[in-house]
């Protein structure tokens, strides 16, 4: 199976679009980051972590709107799926890969949001006299430089 082309996914469009649709609905429910750290502080049943490992998901931007794109990412925290089309001799044809994570921000969550999954913990331990780090790593575009500068 090879990855689908930029023509083919928009000849078939359609198809990916309700494969998603299709799948988004048979996916779990999310949990709001807000009710896990509430539920993990309430119950302080997660002892403090040396790492933290989350993803986050940008929305569409206008001009990817304005050329009929669609979101191939979808969260449901605490875990992200992507719907990746591919094109099989038969036709058109989509796989969902699962990426599992300590918290996964989609584009509904605001940055104080992030901020209090990420950055919050980090202030006290640096103000403390320990070592914190924040990293960002993702392709070019995809929000690295707006979500720490929000976070700042």
């Amino acid at each position: 199976m090879a990855s689908a082309s930029v023509d083919q996914i928009r000849t078939h469009a359609d198809k990916y679009r309700e494969y998603i649709k299709e799948n988004l609905a048979k996916l779990p429910v999310a949990s709001s980051v807000r009710d896990i750290l509430a539920a993990r502080t309430a119950e302080d049943a997660e002892p403090d972590r040396e790492i933290t490992v989350c993803l986050r998901t940008r929305p569409l931007l206008p001009h990817e709107l304005e050329k009929d794109e669609f979101a191939s990412v979808a969260v449901r925290n605490p875990d992200t799926y992507l719907f990746k089309p591919e094109f099989k001799w038969t036709g058109p044809v989509m796989s969902t890969q699962k990426f599992a994570a300590d918290f996964s921000f989609g584009p509904e969550d605001d940055n104080a949001v992030v901020y209090e999954a990420t950055a919050k913990k980090v202030i006290p331990l640096v103000l403390g006299g320990g070592v914190g780090q924040l990293y960002a790593y993702g392709q070019t575009g995809s929000g690295k430089t707006y979500t720490m500068t929000s976070l700042e």
